[in-house]
């Protein structure tokens, strides 16, 4: 039953994140903006990242603002890095906190109030999906 939980839980993630799929043009903007973060021009990939977002009505993948946020960062814009962040951390089921602690890109944000902020509702969240997990298991 669990597993039939976990499989739910990816199925819904996937469908939340992608919907009908990314369009085109978001895909292209988020391909170039990924070049530009590959090749540490920060400032022209966070311009694409930017463009994608906007032109897909503000929605993102989870990854795409993640590496966003990364950009912002290491051009020292925490505002915008913290933009990122706090729009993945309201995405209910994600929940990999130690993936932003370790990320060197964001240390820079660590010593900022609003970091805790974000890790705390990480950890809600996770929190939250152990309930439901317990929840279902206890249901069989």
């Amino acid at each position: 039953m669990k597993f039939y939980f976990i499989l739910f839980l990816i199925f819904f993630i996937g469908c939340y994140s992608y919907g009908q799929g990314p369009s085109k043009e978001y895909l292209k903007y988020i391909n170039k903006a990924d070049s530009f973060l590959y090749k540490n021009e920060y400032l022209e990939a966070t311009l694409n990242y930017s463009k994608a977002f906007e032109i897909n009505n503000g929605l993102g993948r989870i990854k795409d603002r993640y590496n966003a946020a990364c950009c912002w960062a290491k051009l020292n814009n925490k505002d915008s890095a913290f933009y990122q962040l706090s729009r993945i951390s309201k995405v209910s089921t994600y929940s990999d906190y130690d993936k932003f602690e370790s990320e060197e890109a964001l240390t820079i944000l660590h010593s900022d109030t609003r970091w805790k902020v974000i890790i705390d509702k990480l950890k809600t969240n996770q929190k939250n999906i152990e309930i439901m997990m317990q929840n279902t298991e206890g249901q069989k």
